[in-house]
């Protein structure tokens, strides 16, 4: 069961301390969509949808959530104890309250991006892990490609 918007107004800023890294965030989205920011080494926008993947479904449910989580710890936890639900069908709509994390969370994956896809990739399985599978094949093969990966996986015992 979600939180009503009109519950997600009273909220205060979940993640406050990420305020900074957050303001970094929004001003890589915002250069990008408008084409006037710095080169960066992934579309953030594509960032961005990666964040937003469900993690899997076959984890306990407490445990299921954004891939979000595994570049900022403990956003699943939060939006679990407010009861904020992110809809499946939209990547991107996050209310308020845990703004600042998603925006945190992108700042930290376009700059480590060689940590951050395999971060987000040990997260997802099934259909969500072939969802993402989709968006890396968005990325610039010289940033980041799907077979370094899938070596990854490939070389972890099963």
């Amino acid at each position: 069961m979600s939180a009503s918007k009109a519950t997600w107004a009273t909220l205060p800023d979940l993640f406050p301390y990420l305020w900074s890294a957050a303001v970094e965030g929004e001003r890589l989205l915002a250069g990008a969509v408008s084409q006037t920011g710095p080169i960066t080494s992934a579309l953030p926008v594509t960032m961005l949808r990666m964040l937003m993947i469900s993690t899997s479904r076959d984890a306990i449910p407490e445990h299921s959530g954004r891939t979000l989580d595994a570049i900022v710890p403990g956003f699943n936890a939060i939006l679990g104890h407010h009861r904020i639900a992110i809809p499946f069908s939209t990547l991107i709509d996050v209310p308020l309250p845990v703004r600042t994390a998603l925006l945190a969370g992108l700042t930290f994956a376009l700059k480590e991006v060689n940590a951050a896809i395999p971060a987000i990739w040990d997260v997802t399985s099934g259909m969500h892990r072939a969802h993402l599978s989709f968006m890396l094949g968005e990325l610039d093969p010289t940033v980041y490609s799907r077979s370094r990966v899938n070596i990854t996986i490939l070389q972890q015992p099963t």
